[in-house]
């Protein structure tokens, strides 16, 4: 998968980002993002009307889902602060993957940080 936020070559058949080309992620990790199909490819953390859920967002379906990997429910954030700009995370349970319908969706933000892996 392409780095959305790095300029790539390709020498016989290989993908390179230059170093001095590779930008740390910041809060504005959203700029430039003009719909949802925006979004694939990209860590989120989402707030729905009854859930909260973290993961990778891999497609966009025609009747509007979220399609997931790595993801995670989150039980609880904790601080909800501290969760969306250190990570850490309360109580989560890993799921996999999942979908998520973004008539649901109360707000997104990005999760620049690792994914959670385990339950806990």
């Amino acid at each position: 998968m392409k780095n959305p936020v790095c300029k790539t070559i390709s020498i016989d058949g290989n993908e390179y980002v230059l170093k001095s080309a590779i930008v740390a992620p910041t809060a504005v990790e959203f700029s430039g993002v003009k719909g949802a199909g925006d979004l694939v490819g990209r860590n989120v953390f989402i707030r729905t009307v009854t859930n909260y859920t973290v993961g990778h967002v891999v497609a966009v379906t025609s009747d509007g889902f979220f399609v997931m990997s790595g993801a995670s429910w989150v039980a609880s954030t904790g601080r909800f602060g501290d969760a969306i700009t250190k990570g850490t995370l309360s109580e989560t349970e890993f799921i996999g993957e999942t979908l998520v319908a973004q008539t649901a969706i109360v707000d997104l933000f990005p999760w620049l940080h690792e994914l959670p892996t385990h339950t806990k």
